[in-house]
């Protein structure tokens, strides 16, 4: 494994935490669409 510097390890912390947060929302709307169509 290689090592990085601080920043470079923040920047790559920093986009994986941004993908995550927009996947998360992304399987949210997924699964309240899903909700909803079993609801009616």
């Amino acid at each position: 494994m290689q090592r990085c510097t601080l920043e470079i390890h923040r920047a790559c912390f920093d986009s994986f935490v941004e993908g995550f947060k927009k996947g998360a929302r992304a399987a949210e709307k997924e699964i309240n669409k899903k909700f909803k169509s079993e609801q009616i």
